[in-house]
């Protein structure tokens, strides 16, 4: 893996049929020292949304990331310092103030980092209680390589004892969020 220094921040909830009219989320990420730049925004697809930069350290956003909805930004952080990124999501509606301190040292090292929570206590929906899926608000930090490779090769060896049923498949995630997966291999154990 190449060192990068573009985070893509993407933020959102899993909260069933939330609608963009009663999720607007107002929100900010900035650094305790140093820059924070805006390079651009991801995945904004309502003409009222909106990512700007917010003075030297700080990043700022008007969003509906809402039922699986997805918004974020790619953010230069080459000259971000201090311990964390402080990020902050303001959600009257449901979640209410998210608060998550993003590990600057660990997000170099690692090259991601994502956060949940669920805001059970906050939010009930039926659908989702019948469902068994609790409703939770999230955070992923994943730095990007735009000048990397298009074409990759890797190798996966599953160490544990496959059963019949079992299954693989290849899911891939492009920087604006768009999804692609193959066809599942079915494991058949004699």
């Amino acid at each position: 893996r190449r060192q990068s220094n573009l985070v893509r921040v993407i933020w959102g909830d899993n909260i069933y049929q939330r609608r963009a009219a009663v999720g607007m989320t107002k929100g900010r990420l900035s650094a305790s020292a140093g820059l924070l730049s805006l390079r651009g925004t991801v995945n904004l697809d309502q003409a009222f949304e909106s990512v700007r930069q917010d003075g030297e350290r700080a990043i700022a956003w008007h969003t509906a990331a809402v039922s699986n909805d997805r918004d974020g930004f790619l953010a230069d952080i080459s000259r971000a310092g201090g311990a964390d990124l402080e990020f902050r999501l303001e959600d009257p509606e449901q979640a209410g103030t998210i608060e998550v301190k993003i590990p600057l040292a660990a997000l170099r090292k690692e090259g991601f980092f994502h956060w949940s929570k669920a805001v059970g206590d906050r939010v009930k929906h039926p659908y989702m209680q019948k469902m068994g899926v609790s409703p939770a608000v999230f955070v992923e930090c994943d730095l990007a390589d735009t000048a990397g490779p298009l074409d990759v090769n890797f190798a996966y060896q599953d160490r544990t004892a496959p059963k019949s049923g079992d299954y693989y498949y290849l899911r891939v995630e492009q920087l604006n969020t768009a999804k692609a997966w193959s066809s599942p291999v079915w494991i058949k154990v004699p």
